[in-house]
């Protein structure tokens, strides 16, 4: 017997923490797709000694708590009813604004992180990116 997970078993453990009934027949029938799926936290090596243990440890742990809110929203998703979705106001509509902002917040502190970890990143006076930072930033 392998003692590996399963996507399934991922799937279905974060649907019965969450309280979500498993899909009937008839809902999967009416053609609602289960596409919940589990994002795991990258692992960062952070030599960087600019930032704190402290200030590292506060990302780290808002990464992780942006990650555990995609994996509940993306359960939450499956259990959704989309007949009723419209573009105004739906639980669907709201349920795939919180996937994108926590995604994208997800994504965001991944390059923060690739970013500071490099030890060897310069940026010189006369390079496009230096240029860029002083029109914008002064």
């Amino acid at each position: 017997m392998s003692d590996k997970i399963t996507r399934v078993d991922l799937v279905n453990h974060i649907r019965h923490s969450l309280g979500l009934e498993p899909k009937s027949a008839s809902t999967a029938q009416a053609g609602i797709i289960n596409e919940a799926y589990v994002v795991a936290t990258k692992t960062f090596n952070l030599p960087t000694e600019l930032l704190s243990q402290k200030n590292k440890t506060a990302h780290l742990e808002l990464l992780q708590q942006y990650i555990d809110s995609i994996n509940n929203i993306s359960a939450q998703l499956d259990a959704v009813d989309r007949g009723t979705a419209n573009s105004n106001h739906s639980e669907y509509r709201s349920l795939k604004i919180d996937e994108t902002y926590n995604l994208n917040a997800a994504f965001l502190h991944g390059l923060f992180f690739d970013n500071i970890s490099d030890l060897r990143s310069q940026i010189t006076m006369d390079s496009l990116t230096y240029m860029r930072l002083e029109r914008d930033f002064g």
